[in-house]
C-alpha cells in the first residue's frame, strides 16, 4: 500500500466503487465499465486484484456533520458501530 501511495502521490480512499442502485462490482473490468469517464479523467485509478467473492457491501458513514450518519447500510450494523460511536444517526 505504501509503495502504491508513493508511486501515485495520492491516498487510497475507497472501500468500494459501485454506483447507487447498481450491484457491487466484482472485478476491475466491471469497475472500469461503470466509471469509464472518471478513469479517463484520472479521477479514479483501479488496481486489479482479481474477481471478488460475493459479500455484503460496506457500511458507509458520513462524518462531516456534528453527528456521524449512516448513509449506506452494509456489512457492519449500526448497533455495532454505536459501541464505539454512540452518537451515530441512522440504522444499518
Amino acid at each position: 500500500t505504501q509503495r502504491l501511495i508513493q508511486a501515485h502521490g495520492d491516498a487510497i480512499t475507497s472501500t468500494s466503487a459501485n454506483r447507487p442502485g447498481v450491484p457491487p462490482a466484482m472485478s476491475a473490468g466491471e469497475i472500469l465499465a461503470q466509471w469509464t469517464e472518471a478513469v479517463a479523467l484520472g479521477e479514479l485509478r483501479v488496481l486489479d486484484g482479481g474477481r471478488l467473492a460475493p459479500s455484503a457491501p460496506s457500511t458507509v458513514v458520513d462524518c462531516m456533520g456534528r453527528h456521524p450518519r449512516v448513509i449506506r447500510p452494509g456489512a457492519v450494523p449500526a448497533r455495532v458501530l454505536r459501541e464505539s460511536v454512540p452518537t451515530l444517526i441512522g440504522d444499518a
